[in-house]
């Protein structure tokens, strides 16, 4: 899932034009399964490791056009409408505005000042709180 540590990576998500072909391919290289979820945009497929979540997918909409296909990379931020503001400042373009996601938190779409995609991610309170119980559940298996 999300995990919250601010500054780091924290989730990575696929744009493609062939959602299934991609399921396929990742599927055999990686051992991952999927499982798909209807959104208002369409469907979000989240890849599983397991019972882990390893990623996800979705296939860009019309309004999408533009954007590129590819990995995109999410990192973990404290308040997402402040590091927006910090990265405007900075020379960062923002190319969707902080924004909430339901039950996943506060993201902004940023383009750094020397071209590269990235999003921020807010990581929603429950999704923070069941990190930390995943993490303590590791802990105490170990």
């Amino acid at each position: 899932g999300v995990t919250a540590e601010p500054g780091t990576f924290c989730w990575n998500e696929l744009a493609t034009h062939a959602a299934a072909d991609a399921a396929g391919f990742y599927g055999q290289l990686f051992g991952w399964g999927t499982r798909a979820q209807q959104m208002p945009e369409g469907t979000y497929t989240v890849f599983q490791q397991g019972e882990r979540q390893a990623g996800g997918m979705y296939e860009p909409t019309e309004e999408m056009a533009g954007m590129p296909i590819g990995w995109h990379v999410y990192f973990a931020v404290e308040d997402c409408d402040a590091s927006a503001d910090l990265a405007k400042e900075l020379g960062a373009r923002l190319h969707v505005p902080p924004s909430d996601i339901s039950d996943v938190g506060r993201f902004a779409l940023v383009q750094d000042p020397q071209g590269a995609m990235f999003s921020i991610l807010q990581p929603a309170p429950t999704t923070q709180a069941q990190q930390a119980e995943a993490e303590a559940a590791t802990a105490a298996a170990v």
